[in-house]
């Protein structure tokens, strides 16, 4: 059940951004048929300062949009819900505060959201879709890699890749936001707390 700690004013306010941020980028993406999704940049920033609970409804908000361009879309939708959930796990653990914890942090979302996606691709489209993934799936394929590994391969390369890009964007617009907003926000005393500490121990890299 949500916590109404994790939706205080600044929570609210922060949700539209982050669904507007959300769907700008992935249709920039999209519309050059990247590999890639950057679709969930406003889900990551709200779990690490707000909880897996906004994220979460950030992330089915933005899904539910971009069914109006896409609607194959709806069942990757789930996706989202993996990464607020692995994001508001790993920021528990300190990802996100600096350079290195946030790469690692895109690698093990990453991975969970690329074998989801995979298995989700396989089984709704036989391997195959019209994103970039699809694309590099299908030329896997066609050098007799069997269905399965084609997808996978494809699927997890291209949300590593996704994730990684996304954890790092996050880092840096956590670290442009003042202070003084970030410490509004649900999680966002932990989130500065950590950094600080990673700060004195020069490990903000």
């Amino acid at each position: 059940m949500m916590s109404t700690k994790n939706m205080n004013k600044m929570t609210v306010y922060l949700i539209p951004v982050a669904i507007a941020l959300n769907i700008v980028v992935s249709q920039i993406v999209f519309a050059l048929k990247l590999p890639i999704w950057l679709d969930s940049i406003g889900v990551v920033l709200t779990a690490v300062i707000a909880g897996f609970w906004p994220a979460t409804v950030v992330g089915l908000l933005t899904g539910a949009a971009s069914l109006i361009t896409n609607p194959s879309n709806i069942f990757y939708i789930p996706l989202f819900i993996v990464t607020a959930g692995v994001a508001a796990l790993l920021t528990r653990k300190n990802g996100y505060s600096s350079f290195l914890r946030s790469l690692l942090s895109g690698i093990i979302n990453g991975l969970a959201t690329g074998i989801t996606g995979s298995l989700i691709t396989i089984m709704v489209y036989g391997g195959l879709s019209s994103t970039g993934t699809g694309i590099i799936a299908g030329v896997l394929r066609q050098l007799g890699a069997p269905n399965w590994s084609a997808a996978m391969a494809a699927g997890v390369s291209g949300d590593i890749t996704d994730k990684i890009l996304t954890a790092l964007i996050v880092f840096y617009i956590l670290i442009a936001l003042p202070q003084r907003t970030l410490a509004k926000f649900p999680r966002g005393e932990a989130y500065l707390l950590t950094r600080e500490k990673k700060q004195l121990k020069g490990d903000l890299k």
